[in-house]
């Protein structure tokens, strides 16, 4: 069949991403870098199916970190073609509303108003029910929603009544709650819902959010997608901290690939026991601490049958990036502060002969934010110990880099972000804060106007963001050319995503990045332990890609 996307033209690897779905039959894993198109790739499939998939109306579920939802909604009107009618809905509200609401749209719950848009319509049933609990939140109905931000996602072209597509849009954290609804689990309630829809396609979006073998949402996903014949992941990072982080997307994704055949002859799905004994080395404390990896040649072979692996490099022709390191001298106080909280910290693990590799990480949490600036006492109180950090951030913004008009400044701390802010704010520059209380609406305005650079534009602006804030699903920050990192993150897939916001399609001019760091503090330990875990994963996923280079033609 001859097929024909939408939109803007492209890239070889789209359209060998897109044939590789279609010969799995909607069952595959896409690990392309990030910025390098794998939502037009999966919505085009989208496109296919619902073209040629012979169902009167084609069902998909994407599942996203709650940051990502409306670029769903925003892409599907730059890549699906005006010929195929869709209806697309952020499912939102309490647990309870999102459970109902999944539930229940296997039917058309709409109607066409005069103003030419649909809007949800609880049925006569529904209204009848004890719970009354169809009150389903999503972009259309939400009124605190700004108007103009509803013509710029182009709401109107959601409003057929009668959707060749429907796509629900749902984050992950609907599936994490373990509190009571009657006798059962929120989350057993969420996944039994999604089976309910009974959805044609499932996407998780960001699938290494599914990483922890143990967290209810990895659970909760896996079951309920269990029956859905079409299953697609998308991430930049498939493994954010080892090989170990592969269990749980591919339980969702293929369960089967890495079970085993018992006594009886019969394949059972992998299990993290006989995964973990598989491909971890362990030792430590009664021995069950990963020390170590082994047989990954195995492991990357079981990945290739389902995953296509697209690096950047290879795939597009972007300006090169640059890393400097910043090094900052604090005081002989806060030196002071940060080798008693060390000795401190020191005692503390020796005393406990239990402590676990985990365990020591988070406890040093305590010195990164010494390195930082300020200091958390036991109450959850924030005391200042210095500024020498803030005060080189001050420094690059004003001096080394005043003639830039875009910067991004990526914090680990909400602290951080409120005091660089308040430094860089003092010589006039716009200076904006993003953090997780900044509203969605507020965040989409800040965004907007540090993307546009033309006439009329902010002469000079810099964002200061939390770094999970603006490291997925987030596209104006190509207006910028650096990027200041100021603690580093122990969160390599938050690390790596918030580099490629700036490299990615749309960057004509040569990236650098800035790294902050305290000359031996846990600065720098920190980003040897980013590093290492790049070069482990690149590795491994070469293996899969096997060197073959992705001409980017377009």
């Amino acid at each position: 069949m001859k097929f024909t996307p939408y939109g803007p033209k492209r890239f070889t690897h789209q359209l060998q991403g897109l044939a590789r779905l279609v010969k799995q039959k909607g069952r595959g894993a896409l690990l392309f870098d990030p910025g390098t198109g794998k939502t037009a790739t999966v919505i085009d499939y989208i496109s296919l199916l619902a073209q040629h998939g012979g169902q009167e109306v084609t069902k998909v579920l994407v599942l996203c970190p709650l940051v990502a939802r409306d670029t769903w909604l925003h892409q599907l009107g730059n890549y699906l073609p005006p010929s195929v009618d869709y209806w697309a809905e952020i499912i939102g509200g309490s647990g309870v509303e999102k459970i109902d609401a999944i539930a229940s749209r296997g039917g058309r719950p709409y109607q066409k108003l005069a103003d030419g848009k649909a809007r949800l319509r609880p049925t006569r049933r529904q209204c009848d029910t004890a719970l009354q609990i169809h009150r389903a939140i999503d972009l259309v109905t939400r009124p605190e929603y700004p108007r103009e931000r509803l013509e710029e996602l182009g709401i109107a072209a959601f409003s057929s009544p009668n959707p060749k597509v429907q796509l629900l849009v749902l984050n992950y954290d609907s599936f994490s709650s373990r509190r009571a609804i009657r006798h059962r689990r929120a989350d057993e309630w969420m996944a039994d819902a999604v089976q309910r829809y009974e959805p044609d396609l499932v996407i998780c979006d960001e699938s290494h959010k599914l990483k922890s073998p143990s967290s209810n949402t990895s659970r909760a996903v896996a079951r309920a997608v269990k029956f859905t014949p079409r299953r697609i992941l998308l991430t930049g990072t498939v493994m954010p901290h080892s090989p170990m982080d592969v269990y749980g997307q591919w339980r969702v994704l293929d369960p089967m690939e890495f079970g085993k055949v018992n006594d009886f002859g019969i394949k059972k799905p992998a299990t993290w026991t006989g995964f973990m004994q598989r491909y971890a080395k362990l030792g430590g404390f009664q021995g069950k601490e990963i020390i170590g990896f082994q047989r990954l040649d195995e492991l990357t072979q079981k990945m290739e049958k389902l995953a296509m692996v697209v690096k950047k490099e290879d795939a597009l022709d972007l300006p090169k990036t640059t890393d400097t390191v910043v090094p900052v001298a604090m005081t002989a106080k806060e030196w002071k502060v940060y080798d008693d909280m060390r000795q401190n910290l020191v005692a503390k693990l020796e005393g406990d002969a239990f402590a676990s590799a985990e365990l020591r990480i988070i406890q040093m949490l305590r010195l990164r934010q010494i390195t930082s600036g300020f200091i958390k006492d036991e109450e959850g109180n924030h005391h200042k110990v210095g500024s020498s950090k803030i005060d080189a951030i001050k420094s690059l913004v004003h001096d080394t880099l005043e003639a830039e008009r875009r910067i991004v400044i990526f914090a680990e701390f909400r602290w951080e972000v409120a005091a660089i802010t308040e430094a860089l704010a003092q010589k006039g520059t716009q200076v904006w804060p993003v953090t997780g209380d900044t509203p969605p609406a507020q965040r989409v305005d800040i965004r907007k106007k540090f993307g546009d650079t033309g006439p009329g534009s902010v002469d000079r602006m810099v964002i200061v963001a939390q770094i999970k804030t603006l490291s997925v699903a987030v596209n104006e920050l190509v207006a910028a050319s650096h990027a200041i990192f100021t603690t580093p993150t122990q969160q390599r897939d938050d690390y790596i995503q918030a580099r490629d916001r700036l490299n990615r399609v749309g960057q004509t001019r040569p990236v650098t990045y800035w790294h902050m760091q305290v000359p031996g503090s846990i600065d720098e330990l920190v980003m040897h332990r980013l590093d290492s875990r790049t070069e482990l994963e690149s590795t491994l996923l070469n293996h899969i890609y096997k060197k073959k280079k992705v001409t980017s033609n377009t």
